[in-house]
């Protein structure tokens, strides 16, 4: 996990209520945080 991508995960938690976070898969949240999720495939 990257610095940037942690970072940005802490954004959204910030700007997405709980609520939203469970709703979202986190394929979707990085997609709504403007990171491309195939950087992070395993």
């Amino acid at each position: 996990m990257t610095f940037q991508y942690f970072f940005k995960l802490v954004e959204m938690s910030r700007i997405l209520s709980r609520e939203d976070l469970e709703k979202y898969t986190e394929k979707e949240i990085l997609a709504i945080s403007g990171i491309d999720p195939r950087l992070f495939v395993n």
